[in-house]
């Protein structure tokens, strides 16, 4: 009987290792999409997510929306099946900082850094350890003892807590503490690199459709040229090579506007999956490539704003944790530590199978004690020991970082020039384009009317209607050109073009 309870008390033990282990396996490759995308779906902590939003959006490295990253699934499963969709710009970026994937990964980060920093106090509760053995003795040994008339079973429990003091554990918490705030900054600039691709890709899909209507114009204006040719050829005015030529520079054309939507419906797709639409939605753009110039100068915005970006905030926050690290390291080789323990072992007196469980009677203490140890560890006085290696190296980190930090400034001075600089030749070039746009437009006008009466040949016109098309497109492409390097500029200063604007004109005052 004895024997059967311990066999039935072991598989209990090992049962649960037994269901973990096994269990229904499914194969990925006979998934259906359906399962697959629902295996994909993760159920997220919208509270928390939505908290760690709105922290990173209150602090101030950040003019973001509060709560733009907590959506939930179901709104955005509401949203990829959206049959129609028009987006403007701004309607863009908000679609995207509410359900793109990649931004989503990012604010699980941060959950967790903010999980990790709100729960420090953790650090100050014991371990906790509860424990329990049932043990027979060998006959051999038991022989012994017998005579004092113990059972050959015994039964013992125990309760042991531990908790080990140290001033790194005050370290620790600063350490945390640098982690959330960093994890803030990198949050931060996810967003904001999301926001400036999500403006580009917007302006460079508005660039790609006004080149198309470009092409449109041209392949409409050769088709009128061919039908006028057919005319003119009926009533013998040209020969029938002249026609030919025209319905062939027509049909040419063609195959050239198929590979612009092509590539356009590519691109469009691309965007589609950073706003977390599904494909099979009708996303149509809302806007223009509009352009308000302004002159700029680099060296006011690099002393105003050049501090305050977010990469140079980053090697900051990671030269104050080298030096927070090394303090730990120090306080746990240099210093004592406080162990504070206390234990409860108490031991059923008598046969476990015969005497009652319940009754306190037949428990007795064993050796249950409360303990205060001093430690201190002397690996650290010795020369060449792990601790000072430890040491010099977080000392040549903090170099190092001193190093990439310098680096880095002088990177983005080089990066706010180049935009600078960019910037004003486009507004320049502008100017210039537009004055070409008009004279190729005069020339083209005239060019057809002259093809219309007979006086030019259609090659003439050809070309100048290239031309026509050829300075629309870079008046077109400098346009854009000059937005999106408002945009990287915007992200390069970590600062609003409203705010540039501003402290452009005051300057100027």
């Amino acid at each position: 009987m004895k024997k059967s309870v311990l066999l039935f008390v072991v598989m209990m033990m090992l049962l649960p290792a037994a269901l973990f282990a096994g269990g229904n396996r499914e194969v990925a490759g006979r998934m259906s999409l359906e399962e697959l995308q629902a295996l994909a779906a993760p159920e997220l902590d919208e509270a928390e997510m939505l908290s760690a939003s709105g922290a990173a959006a209150s602090s101030p490295a950040s003019d973001a929306e509060s709560g733009a990253g907590g959506a939930s699934l179901l709104s955005r499963e509401a949203m990829r099946e959206a049959g129609e969709l028009t987006v403007d710009v701004e309607r863009a970026v908000e679609l995207a900082l509410k359900y793109n994937l990649g931004l989503k990964g990012d604010q699980l980060d941060l959950v967790k850094k903010r999980r990790a920093m709100r729960t420090v106090w953790n650090n100050f509760v014991p371990t906790v350890q509860a424990s329990t053995t049932l043990n027979r003795f060998n006959d051999g040994s038991f022989e012994v003892i017998q005579m004092s008339g113990a059972s050959q079973w015994g039964l013992s429990a125990g309760l042991d807590f531990n908790l080990m003091l140290n001033l790194a554990l005050f370290d620790g918490i600063t350490s945390t503490q640098l982690a959330y705030e960093s994890g803030l900054l990198s949050y931060e600039e996810a967003r904001k690199q999301l926001e400036r691709d999500v403006r580009k890709s917007f302006y460079n899909l508005l660039l790609r459709r006004e080149n198309r209507a470009l092409f449109v114009q041209q392949i409409d204006a050769a088709e009128s040229r061919y039908r006028q040719s057919q005319v003119n050829f009926r009533n013998g005015l040209v020969p029938e090579l002249s026609m030919l030529s025209a319905q062939v520079a027509w049909e040419n054309l063609k195959p050239a506007l198929e590979s612009m939507d092509l590539i356009y419906e590519q691109e469009l797709a691309g965007f589609k999956m950073t706003l977390g639409l599904s494909q099979e939605t009708e996303l149509e753009l809302d806007g223009a490539i509009a352009v308000d110039p302004v002159e700029l100068s680099a060296d006011p915005l690099i002393e105003e704003y050049l501090a305050g970006r977010l990469d140079i905030a980053s090697l900051l926050y990671g030269m104050e944790n080298i030096e927070v690290i090394r303090r730990s390291t120090i306080s746990r080789a240099f210093t004592p530590n406080l162990v504070l323990g206390l234990n409860f072992d108490p031991t059923l007196g008598g046969d476990p199978w015969e005497t009652s469980w319940f009754d306190t009677d037949n428990w007795a203490q064993s050796s249950g004690m409360f303990r205060l140890t001093v430690a201190m560890n002397l690996e650290g006085f010795l020369p060449g020991s792990k601790t000072r290696v430890a040491l010099a190296d977080l000392e040549d980190d903090r170099r190092s970082m001193q190093l990439g930090l310098m680096q880095a400034i002088e990177g983005a001075e080089m990066e706010i020039n180049s935009l600078v600089k960019s910037l004003n030749k486009s507004r320049r070039s502008m100017s210039t384009l537009r004055l070409n746009v008009e004279l190729a437009d005069r020339a083209y006008r005239m060019a057809e009317e002259a093809y219309r009466a007979g006086s030019r040949e259609l090659l003439e016109v050809q070309s100048a209607e290239i031309e026509l098309n050829k300075a629309n497109y870079e008046l077109l492409k400098e346009k854009y050109n000059y937005v999106t390097g408002l945009l990287d500029l915007e992200y390069a200063l970590n600062t609003s073009l409203e705010e540039i604007k501003d402290g452009n004109d005051e300057q100027e005052k």
